[in-house]
């Protein structure tokens, strides 16, 4: 999925949605949308746009341009920063009609396994 440009083709980039669990309902996930940072930043405006895919009923799918707020009404980042990377990451509402496959958080790699993975445990 990627945000669609504002209209003025001043931002385009790769975003990715995340399933983080619910913790008082572990059968439940909330969407998490993470990009890097200057994607959003150089989009004017309180919205962005993603371009999502809807199925139709024949299995099929047709794009679908999705507007969602990426700033209040006074311009304050409704996302987080990371503040050592070009990294942002916000909760974010999908439509129902959108089939979103989802990553889930547990299967990210850490420090430790990609630590773990330059320099593995002896035996």
């Amino acid at each position: 999925m990627a945000p669609a440009a504002d209209g003025t083709g001043n931002s385009v980039g790769t975003i990715f949605i995340v399933g983080r669990p619910i913790k008082d309902q572990p059968q439940r996930g909330a969407y998490v949308l993470v990009t890097a940072a200057h994607v959003l930043e150089s989009i004017k405006g309180e919205m962005g746009t993603l371009l999502l895919r809807q199925k139709n009923g024949d299995g099929t799918y047709k794009p679908l341009l999705y507007d969602f707020p990426i700033r209040d009404k006074k311009g304050n980042a409704l996302y987080v920063k990371h503040g050592g990377a070009d990294v942002v990451a916000m909760y974010i509402r999908i439509p129902n009609t959108v089939t979103v496959p989802l990553l889930m958080t547990n299967v990210i790699a850490t420090d430790k396994t990609i630590s773990d993975l330059r320099d593995p445990p002896r035996r």
